[in-house]
């Protein structure tokens, strides 16, 4: 939803699960979507046709300094070209700098809304 007009926005997003977490990176900064999440702390993810509520955690700089050394950069070093689209986005801090990073990038761990503010586990692709 937007942080200023209230109307449902929709943006793709890549969203990495590891661990049953699912966690999106604003690559580009706080940007429109970063900030409306930020406002609202939920959205609706949208994957495979199949669409569910979440709530969003925006990480501190600490834990997303570890998600980047400990999670992101080995899922990297697996997928064929991944370091050359961080460097095309101009990410590669992420790889080579993760707490110098953190403090660029918001990085965002979703849950399934539980009722109760239960926290469980996610998996996705985009947010509205």
């Amino acid at each position: 939803v937007g942080h200023k007009s209230g109307l449902a926005r929709s943006t793709p997003v890549a969203m990495l699960n590891s661990g049953g977490r699912g966690r999106i990176i604003g690559t580009f900064g706080p940007v429109g979507w970063v900030k409306n999440l930020r406002a609202a702390h939920a959205a609706t993810v949208t994957a495979k046709g199949r669409s569910q509520q979440v709530s969003a955690h925006e990480l501190s700089s600490s834990e997303a300094a570890a998600f980047f050394g400990e999670i992101l950069t080995p899922f990297v070093k697996r997928v064929p070209l991944g370091r050359l689209l961080l460097r095309f986005l101009g990410a590669s801090d992420m790889l080579n700098d993760p707490a110098n990073a953190a403090l660029r990038y918001p990085v965002f761990e979703l849950v399934p809304a539980v009722s109760g503010g239960d926290r469980a586990r996610s998996g996705a692709a985009r947010t509205e």
